[in-house]
């Protein structure tokens, strides 16, 4: 639930303060984190009713690294794999175009908006996603993924 990330973007936060002097950068990768701690959130496996998931923040010189792992139901991989690959495979226009579309999709109720989070960080993010899926039992995988913005 959301409020169970709130005290790790707290504690985020005040790290990329002494980061970045730039603050629309600062913004920039904090957006990517909220969003990537949302899907965790919202889309990983429960546990007793609770999404368990890893986030590894780092910089280097081509940009700040984000990594984040969850476990996934088996069920959902191929879905999640075709629309990574696909958003990877798209330009920042076509990648703007579909964000809208979508966005106007949540307005319309049979409609779920689907991975419009996703759409949003392929838009934001200077490089392709970065993925894997490693299996774990016949229930479940761990989804891994990085991010260089």
């Amino acid at each position: 639930a959301q409020e169970s990330i709130l005290p790790v973007l707290k504690i985020i936060d005040n790290n990329l303060k002494h980061v970045f002097e730039n603050s629309s950068s600062k913004k920039r990768i904090f957006h990517i984190i909220v969003e990537l701690l949302q899907n965790i959130s919202k889309h990983g496996d429960k546990n007793q009713k609770i999404s368990e998931g890893i986030i590894l923040l780092g910089g280097s010189k081509k940009g700040y690294q984000i990594n984040t792992g969850n476990y996934i139901e088996n069920s959902k991989v191929e879905k999640l794999k075709n629309h990574l690959t696909k958003l990877n495979s798209m330009s920042k226009e076509d990648l703007k175009t579909l964000y809208f579309s979508k966005l106007k999709e949540r307005y319309i109720p049979e409609s779920n908006g689907a991975g419009i989070g996703l759409i949003d960080l392929a838009r934001k993010i200077s490089s392709p996603f970065v993925f894997e899926f490693y299996p774990v039992d016949s229930h479940r995988s761990f989804f891994s993924i990085h991010i260089l913005a």
